[in-house]
């Protein structure tokens, strides 16, 4: 299935052979749903697929057109089958806790070790089910758990029910009457003459396939049976059966989607009285070996090429009705289960292209080199599922390299071995799942015939270049080169950056080997699937006691003893997966329970095994070791099939797994954690994860210097630089800590001697990268201005991080920049002042206070001019400071002078010790920001916990930045990072116990602080952790980037809500438009939507002009056309005065009164609801039709718009418009986008610019995306429908409370919305301003028909909403429905407020609310039917004063007259509605 493609793979990709299906009587079957492929390729010998072979057969043999067109029918039907592509319903819980349990799963990010199996798809049910704390995804993970019962006793039939027959009884005449009761309990069968040597009847013998099945059921009573086979005869053996059946562990802790499948022999006498049929013995696992058919396939070709008959499936009928009730009640996402059937034969056979035509018609992408190869497994698999999430971005077939190189940790001979790919994978399960090809046949048909079909093929070596920008690629292969040079080589690097938010590992698609998970039933089976497990971890680790000190000891067998005592009862099978040689070493343990080791199954896998032999057969003959990875990969299976499993370090020390911290959660990897610090981990899980995972923007740094520089490494843990003062720094916190976090990340001895030994061995290219890949960071700002000896250049660093930008350092000595400077000094003091500085000795440093000061004052007045940051040092950081003058409290002169107030002033190095006052003025000052940099990581950790808490304590979280304040090494990046989330883990999360914050609060905090802050301050264009631009001033004034602006658009919205834009060069922008504005005539208020022109009545002509003016703190890079900005603009009579047209201004103004009369601000949240269409020429007429056919919220509509959906998902973030979720709509190719809340005035600012960004991206990708209300008028309408909300001091008012509660509302919510209530058919020429508005405002279409407000009541135009998280009886929010994508929103939301106003001024009341839909009563209840048609709203509003008065009356008339204008038009045009699809 192609998740990110528009299409489906067949119509780029070869496609691949069809999954053949099993018979599925009861409907029931546990496989999935259906082919992701299409059925045109032939599998390799065996595959039993040739459904084209069958045609041309028949076509051939007998020569029947009836049964020629019978068959054809027939194979269309299989094709139709095969290409249905639903999405497989046990993802549907949670993708993105999916994604982050799968990329959790090891260090694959780092892959420094290696000592665990990377889990792969068929792993995901059991982390969702552990690790989420979302009860919701639980419940759906409960669902599909549920969703196949499993075969009860009671459902099978014995053979008196089966029979009908009634038990015959006799009575022993001799026995004492105290036997009567036993009789009647144990009654006598009389004796009948019976043949104990007849032959039993294995398939046909109904009531022995009871017997059988009840003897499973009751013998293996830890399993859940879910299948039956029909029993099979044994040759030669007339009283035996063999039986297969389909099962799962009873107490499947780990919830796990694999399904086992056992074959048994069972031996059968007759009782001798009776003559029923006793099972005397049931024979080992997979005994049964005539029943191991599989039912995956369709039978065996035989003679003739006729095929024998399947072994079919059996589902008793009690259980069926369950599955059938099931499935009546069951929700439609959680219907069936992936199929990974251990046990049944395995089809791994390689698929090859049926036709030059077919293969002519593919597009292939294919990686050649990297340095993935021979690495560990991890790496491998981390960058194979790059290139197969790529190519299905790209909707092409990834040709593959089936033979693995594997490192020579895992093997016997200690060196690099070729592997089959299929030996450690389930390459069937891939090959039906995605569209892949072995590369050796690739080439071959690749040789003969490109030249003939004349094939391109396109190159690239530059890992730079994106999936995206390869999207339009045409050629038939698309070939990546990678080089020799790591880590530029690994296949990984092309999912990193921006790339990382469109392509998905897709991890799905990858399972482990069915050969070694039929290992893994064995061990089990033949610990009759009831034991516990145990993981010790011993060897190197165990002797390393610096790093591990009680590791040894605590996986002792006397401490296991202990340990285990109450958690593990006497007697029961213990497997112990451990990496200890020396088995003997837990002999100790024998006496009390019944262990077991990987190696005591060694007959599984040995020169007699079935699994020998089939490896052996794939690797053409050659023997196949099993070596240490499967190794691995069998102990861990094994191991979480325990019923008990208990984990060396969660369970039996108190030492940390993972020296590197990667998997810590303390600020000292090493110490022991308390039970109350462990409920704090847990219950904190995804804050830490937050933290720990966020693409952080480094702020403020330096330098790194090249080796062989003089700059001592020991200056990596200190400020000193003194040799005396230098020689302390090992004696301090901070020093030991670092020093451990270091040797950890290295895996050396914590030494400096170890260390420093480390760093020459690898070089500084190695360190860097190993560094900065553990540090996180998206981008780096980089200050110059302190010079190192081998200071390497800013281009140098760009080989480390994916951007850096350079920071302007304007003077060295940050304290007497800040000690109590006078903003007033004069131009010839500082030349005076200059002229002293002269005159003294070189090298010039510069000390004169009113020289400082002036340069100082100028860079300020630079700074504003340009919309540029300042960054100052304050408090401590370097040695000649005189540290009481570097209290900030000293800037407030330079805070207070108005010429600086719109500077934004960054204090770095938290200020410490002064973070308080820092924290102050950055609450009292709206220019003053913090960054924490240097504080972390150069104090204790009680020191930067305390320094950061105090930056919280006032201070806005809006404006509290990381920076490293990294220099010289690469190691003081990776410690400020790696402390910098930590410190903030802990702090937030005491935020959070102590009631400051939610948990929700913290983690958006976490995004702020990291991320976000830095972006919005320092203007970064960013996307999902990559930077894309940052913007630079040169001499001349002009943004620079690493790819020039060339454009800016200044953008405004007309009167008809049509969205307009002048388009300026970059240099003339920034040099002149940018103060000045831009020229515009009166009239471009007064135009329609038809004509451009304006409309009679408006009183705007063409004569008269206005400016636009760029309001610069809209100015957005724009995502899909990197080389252009864009900026909504102010329209002013002249610069510095609003005209009174302007929509963006009446918005402003409104909500002024309403904040200065009332204290209160609205907050507005956005559904932008809109139709995809594609463009289809029929003869010379050119057409948009709609882009599917699909229900409301179908899954197959998103899947098919997934590509596009990410992309403007993407580019949303860019713009840091926060989408809160998206779907289908129920519209034929329609779609729904909802935004996050935000200020009314920003609110309409994002929705606009979302627009832009939705219509682009679809125009990219060859679609038109329409918010028209009503294209189709046989179709559903789109809204803008618009959530609302009321706030005071960041506080929702609208929400009622023990004082006052209106049905959830507050009294100030409810004549607000009483306000609204009653204005709403006026309101209406603005939110619903065109005719079309009318087609979609109809009785039972959920836009809000009649006038009337409800509770939650979708049909109302004004809904109270309760979502998730408030209590039942209150509301949050009201929303009005009748909003569409016509209006103007600026002009919308003001006569929303206006309305509102009218309310509170006047304290108004709402009447009832309709609790039910109002078109079934609205005809015998006083209920108005909102206006009909436009005409209607415009006499409203021409009559409604409230309008007049606050929106303004010049601009009222105006919009009348458009109004009027279009109603005029569009009547006596009505096929001008066409044309509208392009307008809005």
């Amino acid at each position: 299935m192609n998740s990110f493609g528009l299409s489906p793979p067949r119509s780029h990709s070869p496609t691949l052979p069809p999954s053949p299906r099993r018979p599925d009587p009861g409907g029931g079957m546990l496989g999935r749903a259906g082919a992701l492929s299409a059925a045109r390729w032939r599998g390799g010998a065996g595959t039993g697929t040739g459904i084209g072979i069958d045609l041309r057969a028949a076509l051939r043999s007998g020569g029947n057109l009836l049964f020629a067109l019978f068959v054809a029918a027939v194979l269309a039907f299989t094709l139709l089958a095969a290409v249905h592509s639903p999405d497989d319903p046990l993802l549907h819980p949670s993708s993105h806790q999916l994604t982050a349990f799968l990329t959790s799963a090891t260090s694959n990010s780092t892959f420094l070790a290696d000592d665990s199996v990377l889990r792969t798809g068929e792993d995901f049910a059991a982390a969702i089910g552990a690790n989420s704390s979302d009860a919701a995804a639980a419940a759906e993970a409960t669902v599909v758990a549920e969703a196949v019962p499993f075969i009860k006793l009671e459902d099978v039939a014995t053979k008196e029910e089966s029979s009908g027959a009634e038990r015959a009884v006799t009575v022993d005449t001799d026995a004492s009457s105290d036997a009567g009761a036993a009789a009647e309990e144990n009654p006598i069968v009389e004796a009948v003459s019976c043949d104990t040597e007849a032959p039993v009847d294995c398939t046909g013998d109904k009531d022995l396939f009871n017997l059988l099945m009840r003897t499973a059921i009751e013998k293996f009573s830890d399993l859940h049976f879910y299948r039956f086979g029909r029993p099979v005869a044994v040759p030669g053996s007339p009283m035996e059966c063999d039986l297969a059946w389909r099962f799962r562990p009873a107490e499947d802790t780990n919830g796990r989607t694999t399904y086992y499948k056992d074959y048994r022999r069972f031996t059968l006498t007759r009782d001798v009285n009776t003559c029923n049929l006793v099972v005397g013995n049931v024979g080992e696992y997979h005994s049964g070996t005539g029943a191991k058919r599989s039912g995956r396939r369709k039978g065996k070709k035989g003679k003739k090429g006729k095929r024998e008959a399947p072994v079919t499936d059996f589902v008793p009928a009690k259980t069926q009705m369950r599955l059938d009730e099931n499935a009546a009640n069951a929700d439609t996402t959680a219907a069936s289960e992936p199929e990974l059937v251990v046990g049944e034969a395995v089809n791994d056979n390689l698929p090859v292209v049926e036709s030059e035509s077919e293969f002519s018609r593919g597009k292939y992408l294919i990686y050649m080199g990297g340095g993935e190869r021979c690495k560990n497994m991890n790496h491998y698999v981390w960058g194979f599922l790059c290139a197969l999430g790529e190519a299905q971005y790209l909707n092409r077939t990834l040709v593959m390299d089936l033979n693995v190189c594997l490192n020579s940790r895992y093997t016997s001979s200690g060196k690099d071995e070729e592997r089959d790919f299929r030996l450690y994978f389930d390459f069937e399960h891939l090959k039906q799942s995605a569209s892949v090809i072995d590369q050796s046949q690739f080439w071959t048909d690749w040789g003969k015939w490109h030249k003939k079909d004349r094939l391109k093929n396109h190159y690239t070596e530059d890992i730079k270049v994106t999936p995206m920008q390869l999207r339009d690629v045409k050629d038939t292969l698309i070939m990546r080169k990678f080089g020799n040079v790591e880590p530029d080589n690994f296949w990984s690097r092309v999912c990193e950056g921006e790339t990382e938010a469109v392509i998905k590992r897709p991890w799905y698609l990858l399972w482990k080997s069915r050969r070694l998970m039929e290992i893994v039933s064995a061990i089990s089976s033949r610990m009759d699937w009831d034991f516990d497990s145990v993981h010790v971890v011993r060897g190197e680790k165990a002797q390393n006691k610096q790093l591990w000190p009680n590791l040894d000891r605590d996986t002792s067998p006397d401490s296991l003893l202990t340990t285990l005592n109450d958690k593990v009862g006497a007697g029961r099978h213990l497997y112990i997966a451990t990496n200890e040689p020396d088995k003997s070493f837990f002999d100790p343990m024998k006496g009390k329970y019944r262990t077991h080791f990987l190696d005591d199954f060694k007959d599984l896998w040995d020169e007699n095994s079935e699994w020998y032999t089939e490896t052996k057969e794939l690797s053409n003959g050659n023997a196949v070791e099993f070596d240490g990875y499967m190794r691995v990969a069998v102990d861990t299976e094994v191991f979480l099939g325990g019923k008990r499993k208990l984990e060396t370090f969660s369970d039996l020390t108190r030492d940390c797994k993972n020296a590197s911290g990667g998997e810590a959660a303390t600020d000292d990897d090493r110490r022991s954690r308390s039970p109350a610090e462990m409920e704090m981990e847990s219950k904190y899980a995804a804050l830490r994860r937050a933290a720990e995972e966020a693409a952080a923007v480094d702020a403020h740094a330096h330098n790194l210097v090249a080796d062989g520089s003089a700059f001592p490494f020991l200056r990596c843990f200190s400020e000193a630089d003194a040799a005396d003062a230098l020689a302390l720094a090992p004696h301090t916190l901070s020093f030991k800590r670092s020093l451990r976090d270091i040797a950890a990340l290295y895996n050396c001895e914590a030494s400096l001697e170890k260390v420093e030994e480390f760093r020459r061995a690898e070089g500084l290219s190695s360190i860097s990268s190993k560094c900065f890949k553990a540090a996180n960071l998206s981008a780096i700002l980089i200050d110059d201005g302190i010079d190192f000896d081998k200071m390497l250049e800013l281009e140098a660093h760009k080989a480390f991080a994916p951007t850096v930008g350079r920071i302007l350092r304007i003077e060295k000595l940050a304290e007497t920049i800040i000690n109590d400077i006078d903003p007033n000094i004069s131009k010839t003091d500082a030349e005076d002042g200059l002229r002293k500085e002269l005159s003294g000795q070189r090298p010039l440093r510069i000390t004169n206070k009113n020289l400082i000061d002036y340069l100082f004052t100028c860079s300020l007045e630079i700074a504003v001019s340009y919309h540029l940051p300042m960054q100052i040092h304050t408090g401590f950081g370097d040695k000649d400071l005189d540290l009481r003058k570097c209290n900030p409290l000293h800037l407030r002169a330079v805070l207070e002078d108005t010429r600086f107030s719109k500077c934004q002033i960054v204090l770095l190095h938290a200020s410490y010790p002064f973070s308080k006052e820092a924290s102050y003025l950055a609450s009292v000052y709206s220019q003053v920001y913090l960054d924490f940099g240097l504080a972390i990581p150069k104090l204790s950790v009680q020191g930067m916990t305390s320094s950061i808490k105090e930056l919280l304590e006032l201070a806005p979280i809006k404006k509290v930045m990381f920076s490293t304040d990294g220099y010289a090494f690469p190691e003081t990046y990776y410690l400020g990072a790696r402390r910098a989330r930590d410190v903030v883990y802990r702090v937030l999360s005491a935020a959070c116990e102590d009631g400051d914050l939610s948990i929700q609060e913290a983690i958006e905090a976490v995004e702020d602080i990291f991320r976000r802050n830095a972006l919005y301050l320092y203007k970064l264009n960013v996307a999902n952790g990559s930077v894309g631009q940052i913007t630079a001033i040169a001499d001349n004034g002009i943004p620079l980037s690493e790819q020039d602006v060339l454009f800016v658009r200044v953008v405004w919205i007309d009167t008809s809500g049509q969205h307009r834009c002048r388009v300026v060069p970059a240099g003339r922008f920034y040099e002149i438009a940018r103060k000045k504005g831009i020229g515009l005539t009166f009239a471009s208020m007064g135009m329609t939507s038809f004509t451009d022109g304006p409309a009679d009545g408006t009183n705007l002509t063409g004569v008269g002009e206005i400016r636009l003016m760029p309001d610069m703190s809209t100015l957005l890079r724009l995502p899909w056309s990197r080389r252009e900005e864009m900026v909504m603009a102010e329209m002013h009579i002249r610069p510095g005065e609003a005209w009174e047209y302007c929509p963006r201004n009446t918005l402003r103004k409104v909500t002024k009164v309403l904040l200065d009369e009332f204290n209160v601000t609205m907050m507005a949240g956005f559904e932008n609801e809109f139709f995809l269409r594609k463009k289809v020429v029929s003869g010379e007429k050119e057409l948009w039709v709609p882009f599917d056919n699909t229900p409301y919220c179908s899954t197959t509509a998103f899947d098919g718009a997934s590509s596009v959906l990410q992309e403007v998902y993407t580019s949303l973030k860019a713009a840091e418009i926060v989408v809160e979720q998206l779907h289908a709509e129920a519209g034929k190719g329609q779609f729904e986008i909802a935004l996050k809340y935000v200020l009314c005035t920003l609110a309409a600012d994002k929705l606009i610019y979302a627009r832009e960004i939705i219509k682009s991206v679809a125009r990219k990708h060859g679609l038109l995306a329409t918010f028209l209300p009503k294209p189709d008028l046989n179709d559903i309408g789109s809204g803008s429908h618009v959530h609302l909300s009321l706030w005071e001091n960041d506080q929702n008012v609208f929400m009622g409370s023990s004082e006052y509660n209106y049905y959830g509302m507050s009294r100030i919510g409810e004549s607000f919305l009483a306000g609204v209530y009653l204005h709403l058919p006026s309101i209406l020429a603005f939110t619903a301003p065109h005719p079309n508005s009318y087609n979609r405002i109809q009785p039972n279409t959920w836009s809000g028909a009649y006038q009337c407000w409800g509770k939650e009541n979708r049909e109302a135009p004004l809904r109270t909403a309760c979502p998730p998280g408030i209590p039942l009886d209150l509301v949050s929010n009201f929303e009005i429905k009748s909003f569409d994508a016509c209006a103007n929103p600026h002009l919308g939301l003001a006569a929303i407020v206006a309305a509102g106003i009218d309310g509170l001024r006047r304290s108004l009341t709402l009447p009832e609310p309709t609790e039910s839909n109002p078109a079934d009563y609205a005809s015998n209840s006083k209920l108005k039917r909102m206006p009909k048609d436009l005409m209607e709203s415009v006499e409203a509003l021409a009559a409604d004063k409230i309008m007049h008065e606050l929106i303004g009356d010049k601009l009222v008339t105006a919009v009348i007259a458009v109004r009027k204008a279009e109603i005029d038009h569009y009547e006596k045009n009505p096929a001008a509605f066409a044309d509208l699809i392009h307008r809005y």
